[in-house]
């Protein structure tokens, strides 16, 4: 074993500046369906240093396509989001760049409910830094996809234009044709260095 990976393995052990985990603050999965789910009263999680926000849906349509899904933070649907993708699906790979724009979009994640996709759903994990840090704008960073028949794998990351402390999220999905029954959209907190 060299030198650096040990070093690397026990600078690990010692927990000093890596998260060693996850607490779950909120979780809420759909039994009918909703256009969007809302995650309130964040600024009560003051012991923690960064949010993960996990998001298992499917979207209420009988299509084959594949639907993105919009993240805000306190509500805000002014111009003050900035933010990238970049989409893979097996063949090629798409990128996006979006700025001044109402939401961040999390692109070409859910899958609609057709016969051919049935009870199959699309993720996404976006982590936010520091959400109560008034001193800098708030960053996040991502990964999603899906294996419907249009199956991707994506990378996101952006900017929230604004240094408020983050104190909501909604979860929007954009057609406005409904997240499916079983939809699942959980928030975790944790602590340290990233």
């Amino acid at each position: 074993m060299s030198f650096m990976l040990l070093g690397i393995l026990n600078s690990q052990a010692s927990g000093g500046e890596f998260v060693t985990n996850f607490d779950l603050l909120a979780t809420t999965q759909l039994t009918s369906s909703a256009t969007s789910i809302s995650l309130t009263g964040l600024n009560t999680y003051t012991d923690y240093d960064h949010l993960q926000l996990r998001v298992s849906a499917t979207v209420n349509n009988t299509s084959n396509s594949v639907n993105s899904v919009s993240v805000r933070v306190n509500g805000d649907s002014g111009s003050n989001y900035s933010h990238y993708a970049a989409i893979a699906d097996g063949s090629s790979v798409q990128d996006a760049y979006n700025y001044n724009t109402s939401s961040f979009s999390i692109e070409k994640t859910l899958v609609g409910q057709s016969a051919t996709n049935l009870n199959k759903f699309g993720s996404f994990i976006l982590d936010f830094y520091d959400f109560r840090n008034t001193s800098k704008k708030t960053n996040f960073r991502g990964i999603g996809g899906n294996v419907a028949n249009e199956a991707r794998v994506a990378l996101y990351g952006g900017v929230w234009n604004n240094t408020s402390a983050i104190t909501s999220l909604q979860v929007v999905e954009l057609a406005d044709i409904g997240f499916g029954i079983g939809t699942r959209v959980s928030l975790y907190g944790y602590k340290g260095a990233v």
